[in-house]
């Protein structure tokens, strides 16, 4: 017990663990509420006017309930059409005639809304809609499931009737008999109205599972890696109870904290769907909600929550165990969080790119995302192919996931108690370590420069970065002319005739080709018409209906050019800047392309981080800051040689992720007038900067560049203050790389508050207040950068401390 004590009291003693723990939750949180606030803040604001319409209803059989909610919103929409006859008829005189219409056939309805509530109240009219419409969605979803299994039911014998089915050996036949008996025992349950987005938002909120892994990671890093860091590792495996004894006090811990995490962090996004929405009648199966449609588990809400919480702890204490011998196989942090990202790459391939009729589906549902992926689990039924036999995916998923926990547990003890080192004992490491020994006999140098190099690029494996990001740049030049489908085609060809300054000549073609547009609607009335009286034979109305056809791609392309071209004489109205026109295929891959910009900003804030995680940690790694600090050159001279050098790998990653991109659209698309106003590309034309497409294009890079060069700065104070490598690093992928995660998912809202912006610069540089918001993000950034500057310039230049 004390083994177990001393290591929960070394855990918690940690810093970054009492930093991270509140952090993360908080955010978690907040940008739960956030979300959910900025899609349903109606119905939010109005919860308890809902829950008190929702009882009148609960006691109402489905038929009835249906029925009266029906007849309610159908009223209210006649009383919303009714109340804008006065502000959209003025303007839409059609709209006006159709109100006068509606008038006549229901003047009772009229008469009653006159005297109601909603009249002259259209606010009070809107959410009156908008709650019962929500009520009426869940009367037919409860209508609509037990429809959906009767329906299963039929086109189960239908398909039983093909003589292709009846090979009672076959995985067909015997699928779908097991599908019908899954979902036999829910013909008969009793459902009930309620709200879904309180449970389904919640149980399915992907920022949850990313926090809790960053700080499970943190939390494996320190119990199974901090002794290595220190090189005590060994030490305590020589003692009486360093081995079998703490190599289970260190399981214990981390399957106890792994439980903590789960309910703390999941629980709370719980308890915040509750405040916001509430779980209705809790004991009501989870079928009466039009999201488990598909699940064969007579759950309540109540017992879901309840095997949903502990899933995940399950799962979490999956990925934990995995880590955990990672950590012990492996002496390097970054091998380690290497085979996390790999592991984490391909399981997201697998889940995503995998339809779930293919035979490989088997791989899209075990890997360690469809592991923790608990809301498809229970909600999703699918079953695979295992021998021609159909085995549920959720049952498959039990068995080896649990298979998995205990190999993870046994393989932690083991592989502690044995202290094996895979990547010291490889053969490449062996051959590796002796052609350094030998090259560093023969070339040793004094130069201090040299050293630091040397320690960057050979000791802490930065050519091996290096070496990545060459491969990258290798393999991301597209050398292949990109294929257009006839819409981008017929596209490419006006571009060809108008491509350039906007003038008369251009203006006159585009309302011709307007015209013609405009009418060959006609046109194809006057033919058919001949055709009918045998003005035209079949053959030529055929010849002619394949021009149309032609047509019609064309008119595809046209409609884009026409846009364009409405969009260039906004500009020219509003800016005074004659807009050219240019190919929209080439700027838009040049400029909006928000899924390469992240996954670009994600390689290189991995490759940085990984690079520059040892830069300073490494000597405090080795103890030997404080001997250098105690040399000539060892304060203000090495750190200025160690910024000098971060700043060269951070231009060259830039080059090596960044030119195979502008190679591509400069070989492969379409040429642009480069010289033309940037206010000429559609997403830019309030942009308030007299500047060219290339200026602009030079403009984002530098910026990017002086971006990059501010994030050393920072990464560099961090080093300061934790100073673990792995720790170091694990707290630089929490801050960097995590919040372009999750603008990927959608959170754009948090861009101006990460550091991240500056490689979205295409995003923020679009509008009329670009310049303020440039203006104030760089000098936040400047501000935060200058400040860890003089943060780390003082640590350099501190006297010694008993830490160090």
């Amino acid at each position: 017990m004390k083994l177990i004590y001393y290591e929960f009291r070394k855990l918690l003693s940690k810093k970054i663990i009492l930093f991270m723990l509140p952090i993360l939750l908080l955010a978690c949180v907040f940008l739960y509420v956030q979300t959910e606030w900025n899609l349903r803040s109606q119905l939010i604001s109005e919860r308890s006017y809902y829950e008190q319409v929702e009882r009148a209803f609960r006691n109402l059989t489905q038929d009835e309930g249906l029925s009266l909610a029906t007849s309610k919103v159908e009223e209210l929409e006649f009383f919303l059409l009714l109340s804008t006859e006065r502000d959209i008829g003025e303007i839409d005189h059609g709209w006006k005639q159709r109100v006068a219409e509606e008038k006549k056939e229901h003047p009772g309805l009229v008469v009653k809304y006159l005297s109601s509530i909603y009249n002259d109240n259209h606010e009070l009219l809107k959410r009156d809609l908008y709650i019962y419409n929500e009520i009426k969605k869940q009367f037919t979803t409860i209508a609509a499931y037990h429809k959906y299994l009767t329906e299963m039911d039929q086109k189960a014998s239908d398909m039983l009737s093909v003589s292709i089915f009846h090979d009672e050996e076959s995985y067909s036949f015997r699928n779908i008999e097991k599908t019908v008996d899954d979902f036999k025992p829910l013909h008969h349950l009793s459902l009930t109205i309620g709200l879904e987005y309180g449970i389904v938002t919640s149980t399915n909120f992907l920022p949850t599972d990313l926090c809790a892994l960053l700080i499970l990671l943190t939390l494996s890093t320190i119990i199974f890696h901090y002794e290595k860091d220190m090189g005590v590792s060994r030490l305590i495996g020589v003692t009486k109870k360093g081995k079998l004894d703490t190599a289970f006090a260190k399981l214990i811990v981390i399957c106890v904290m792994t439980l903590c995490i789960s309910v703390l962090y999941y629980g709370s996004i719980l308890a915040a769907s509750y405040f916001l929405y509430g779980f209705g009648e809790i004991d009501r199966f989870i079928q009466s909600m039009p999201s488990f449609k598909e699940s064969i588990y007579n759950f309540t809400v109540r017992e879901y929550l309840i095997i949903y919480l502990v899933l995940k702890f399950l799962g979490c204490l999956l990925l934990s165990l995995g880590v955990s011998s990672l950590f012990i196989l492996f002496r390097r942090v970054g091998m380690v969080y290497f085979l996390l990202l790999l592991t984490l790459g391909i399981s997201s391939i697998l889940s995503f790119q995998i339809h779930p009729n293919s035979y490989a589906n088997f791989l899209k549902y075990l890997n360690i995302i469809a592991f923790t992926d608990t809301f498809h689990l229970i909600g999703e039924y699918r079953n695979i192919n295992f021998f021609s036999y159909p085995i549920q995916k959720s049952t498959l998923t039990y068995i080896i996931g649990g298979a998995l926990i205990v190999l993870f547990s046994v393989l932690t003890v083991l592989l502690y108690i044995r202290q094996v080192s895979l990547d010291w004992n490889l053969p490449f490491y062996k051959i590796w370590g002796g052609i350094q020994s030998w090259w560093f006999k023969r070339r040793r140098k004094n130069s201090l420069f040299f050293h630091e190099w040397y320690k960057l690029m050979i000791l802490n494996r930065g050519w091996l970065i290096v070496l990545l990001s060459c491969i990258f740049f290798l393999t991301s030049i597209q050398t292949e002319q990109r294929k257009f489908n006839t819409e981008e085609a017929m596209y490419n060809q006006y571009m060809d005739q108008l491509s350039g300054e906007l003038n008369d000549s251009k203006k006159a073609f585009i309302e011709a080709e307007r015209q013609y547009f405009n009418q060959l609607s006609e046109e194809q009335k006057k033919w058919r018409a001949q055709l009918a009286d045998g003005a035209v034979t079949l053959a030529q109305y055929r010849e002619k209906e394949w021009e149309w056809q032609q047509s019609t791609s064309k008119e595809k392309a046209f409609k884009l050019v026409d846009k364009q071209y409405r969009d260039l004489l906004r500009v020219e109205e509003r800016t005074k800047i004659a807009g050219h026109f240019v190919n929209k295929i080439t700027t838009d891959e040049l400029f909006d392309r928000k899924t390469r910009d992240i996954i670009l900003g994600l390689l290189y804030l991995s490759l940085m981080s990984m690079l520059l995680s040892s830069l300073f940690t490494h000597d405090y790694l080795n103890n030997c800051f404080a001997l250098l600090r105690s040399t000539k050159y060892g304060r203000g001279y090495l750190f200025w040689i160690k910024t000098l050098m971060a700043s060269t790998l951070c231009l060259v990653l830039l080059l090596l992720i960044y030119c195979p991109m502008y190679f591509s659209i400069f070989k492969n698309l379409p040429k642009i007038e480069w010289s033309a106003p940037i206010q000429s590309v559609g997403i830019y034309g309030e942009l308030p900067w007299h500047v060219s497409i290339m200026n602009y294009v030079l403009v984002l890079n530098a910026l990017k560049f002086i971006g990059c060069i501010l994030l050393i700065h920072i990464i560099q104070a961090v080093s300061f203050v934790i100073r673990r490598p792995s720790l170091n690093l694990m707290v630089q992928v929490a801050a960097l790389l995590s919040p372009l995660i999750l603008i990927h998912i959608g959170f754009d809202s948090i861009i101006p508050f990460t550091f991240n912006g500056i490689f979205l610069l295409s995003m923020i540089l679009k509008g009329e207040t670009a310049s303020n918001l440039i203006v104030l993000y760089f000098s936040a950034l400047i501000f935060v950068s200058f400040s860890s500057f003089l943060f780390s310039w003082k640590k350099v230049q501190s006297p010694f401390s008993l830490r160090e």
